[in-house]
């Protein structure tokens, strides 16, 4: 809470408008930065599920690849026999996530929000970044469920259809957020966008 409160303050004084035009438009990608250093350079004892995620790493690396016999999706155990494979460190595995999941808030932010700064103190504040700590299959299904978002909301649906799929095999309550693609367009208009507060569905 110490962390979260420097954190925020520091951010909250910079959004205020102190500072120069140029430097103001960008320096919430550098807290956004420096929220990835948190969240990817960490001890294993960080996070609520991490120790657990570490072995189940290692155990996935050590076999022949194989979907079942676990509790988790198949996309997440792929990725898992991938890395294994290639680099065999657990912590490869948080570097790869880690930098899909901010470089799609990132891209997020710099789309939706008129104050980046503002933005980024409410992923702090509202334990979105620490979420990007505990859940890394919920966070990779977010990420895929916000490019889905943005993809469908660019015309292009077979994209979008693509990160929906992704999204599913990562974590299944990815299902919920086909109802953007599925509902007739002249409905959908109704229904506001899919947005950050998905997370607060699950932090399963």
């Amino acid at each position: 809470m110490f962390l979260y409160t420097v954190i925020i303050g520091v951010f909250a004084t910079l959004s205020t408008g102190k500072i120069n035009g140029i430097a103001k438009k960008n320096i919430w990608k550098i807290g956004l930065l420096f929220l990835w250093v948190l969240a990817t350079i960490r001890s294993v004892s960080v996070g609520n599920d991490t120790r657990e995620y570490m072995q189940i790493f290692y155990t996935i690396a050590s076999q022949p690849f194989s979907p079942g016999g676990y509790r988790f999706e198949t996309g997440y155990i792929l990725l898992n026999y991938i890395i294994g494979t290639v680099a065999g460190h657990f912590f490869v595995l948080l570097f790869v996530i880690n930098t899909i999941v901010y470089l799609t808030y990132a891209k997020f932010i710099q789309r939706y929000s008129s104050n980046g700064m503002l933005s980024l103190v409410i992923f702090v504040a509202l334990g979105f970044w620490g979420s990007t700590v505990n859940v890394l299959r919920l966070q990779l299904a977010v990420a895929m469920i916000l490019c889905m978002q943005m993809a469908y909301e660019d015309g292009k649906k077979t994209s979008a259809m693509l990160f929906g799929i992704l999204g599913v095999l990562f974590h299944r309550i990815s299902l919920l957020c086909w109802i953007t693609i599925c509902v007739p367009a002249k409905r959908n208009k109704k229904i506001p966008p899919v947005r950050l507060d998905f997370i607060a569905i699950s932090q399963n």
